[in-house]
């Protein structure tokens, strides 16, 4: 492989800080084209990324690269932000929520934003002003909800509020859900399931499967 030869845009992905490569051939140009070392390429998830330390964290594209946050829907706002960006080390699942409840029903996290519940036991909600933007259910499952203010802030909120490997981004005016495996059309009271076979389930989906008894 040549070392000159610059990294081929549509095997990489820009996410949370991390440049993703589909594959080993296309992360050592990356590295090469940007001066990176080469000897820490490792596989991570299905793809491979590139370490700045023998522990990390993992490098991601210069400034001049970031067309492929365009390209692939990627907020820059996620990478500009670390204040908003520390919720997300309290608070982005039922587990973590409940431990910032701290045994109480509501908590203020941050600037316009409260981690509330009715009593313990129940979901756990994040309020942003007057919408709760997301809903962590006991069983898992993570509600998203915008309230009809499909704004930078909402999103970047939600962003700040959910497990690694998934957020919502803008593409072309339109609102979409990542998850590990891929993108989905975002819709108000979808569910989110981490960790599980089925990642993403649509509002009505949820009550044909709650009809159905599933």
């Amino acid at each position: 492989m040549a070392d000159n030869l610059a990294p081929d845009d549509s095997k990489m992905k820009h996410w949370r800080g991390v440049t993703y490569f589909a594959d080993y051939d296309s992360a050592v140009r990356a590295a090469r084209w940007n001066g990176w070392p080469t000897d820490r390429i490792i596989q991570y998830g299905k793809g491979w990324a590139v370490q700045s330390k023998k522990s990390g964290p993992y490098l991601h594209l210069l400034p001049q690269e970031e067309r492929v946050l365009d390209m692939l829907g990627g907020d820059r706002e996620r990478e500009s932000n670390p204040g908003v960006r520390q919720i997300g080390r309290h608070v982005y699942d039922y587990d973590s929520a409940n431990r910032f409840l701290d045994g109480k029903n509501s908590r203020k996290l941050a600037h316009n934003t409260l981690v509330h519940r009715d009593r313990p036991g129940d979901a756990i909600r994040v309020r942003y002003h007057n919408t709760d933007v997301v809903t962590y259910h006991l069983g898992g499952s993570i509600e998203l909800n915008s309230g009809g203010y499909q704004t930078v802030t909402t999103k970047q909120r939600m962003n700040q509020l959910l497990p690694p490997g998934h957020g919502v981004y803008q593409y072309r005016h339109e609102w979409f859900v990542q998850t590990p495996n891929g993108s989905y059309p975002f819709e108000d009271g979808a569910h989110l399931y981490p960790g599980s076979s089925m990642e993403y389930e649509t509002p009505e989906e949820s009550r044909s499967r709650f009809r159905e008894g599933r």
